[in-house]
C-alpha cells in the first residue's frame, strides 16, 4: 500500500467561515465502504518530493483555488491524521497535515478560479463554498475531514493547538 502525504488548509475568512471545495463523482471511499458520491473538503493535496510543508501549502492553495500570498496568510500546523482510503481503485495510507490560513481580503467563493488542477481534478471539482460552523454542524453533506464539524468552533474561539491535534479522519 502506497503512503500519500498531503497538506490541507483550514482557510478562514473575516466572518470565521471556512473554504471548502466540492467534489462530485470521484471514486473515493474507505475500504469496504461505497464511494462517497459527493463531498466537500479543505483545500490541499499531495506533497511533492523535495517540497517543504509550507511550499506544498502555497502550491496547493494556488492550484486548487487561485489564492496567493496577496490573498491569504498561512500559519501554524493545527491538526494531523491518518486514514486508509481507496482512491480511483488504489488503496492508500493517507497522512494529512492541516495548517491554519486566514484570508487577507474578502473573496466570494464563486470568484475563486483554480490555476493548476489536473484534467482528472477538473472533471470532479464542482465549486467552492464558505461554510459557517453552524452550517457544518447541521448539514447532511459529506464533509472531509468529518472532525471539522467539532474542531472548527474551537479554532474560531481562539483555541489554536500549540502542538498538532491528532484527528480521527474516518469518513463516517
Amino acid at each position: 500500500m502506497r503512503i500519500r502525504k498531503s497538506v490541507r488548509l483550514l482557510i478562514l475568512n473575516g466572518k470565521n467561515q471556512t473554504l471548502l471545495s466540492r467534489y462530485q463523482g470521484l471514486d473515493i471511499h474507505e475500504p469496504g465502504h461505497a464511494p462517497l458520491g459527493s463531498h466537500w473538503e479543505t483545500i490541499g493535496g499531495g506533497i511533492d518530493a523535495g517540497e517543504t510543508l509550507l511550499d506544498a501549502a502555497w502550491r496547493e492553495a494556488y492550484e486548487e483555488s487561485g489564492l496567493t500570498t496577496e490573498d491569504i496568510d498561512i500559519g501554524v500546523v493545527i491538526w494531523q491524521g491518518q486514514n486508509e482510503v481507496v482512491y480511483n481503485g488504489e488503496h492508500l495510507a493517507t497522512h494529512h497535515t492541516y495548517m491554519l490560513a486566514r484570508m487577507k481580503r474578502d473573496i466570494a467563493a464563486d470568484a475563486l478560479i483554480p490555476q493548476g488542477l489536473t484534467p482528472e481534478e477538473l472533471g470532479f471539482m464542482t465549486g467552492f463554498k464558505w461554510w459557517s460552523a453552524e452550517e457544518l454542524e447541521f448539514t447532511t453533506e459529506n464533509i472531509i475531514p468529518p472532525a471539522l464539524r467539532v474542531e472548527l468552533p474551537k479554532i474560531i474561539s481562539g483555541n489554536i493547538p500549540t502542538t498538532p491535534l491528532k484527528l480521527n479522519l474516518k469518513f463516517g
